[in-house]
């Protein structure tokens, strides 16, 4: 099972540190991306299951994906969700 769980801290952090500039989002979209490799690996029974994107290259091309794509999918993504709580409030 990806641990991305376990990621939840740093990023708390860095939201702390920079709110406007870090997006909790996105940085989670972009953990699961990666850990996501992982599982694939551990199904398919193909050691070792870290491979690519757990490389500082294989993070950095998924966190560039993030900073692009991912403002846009969760803005669409929250965009979706805020009618449906701004009626249960």
């Amino acid at each position: 099972m990806p641990v991305t769980p376990f990621h939840f801290g740093p990023g708390a952090l860095a939201k702390a540190a920079a709110p406007k500039h870090f997006s909790l989002i996105v940085f989670g979209l972009t953990q699961v991306a990666i850990d996501l490799e992982s599982l694939y690996f551990l199904v398919q029974g193909s050691w070792p299951v870290h491979r690519l994107l757990h490389t500082f290259a294989g993070a950095g091309l998924v966190a560039l994906g993030g900073m692009l794509l991912g403002p846009a999918l969760a803005n669409g993504f929250l965009g979706r969700l805020r009618p449906h709580l701004s009626r249960r409030m």
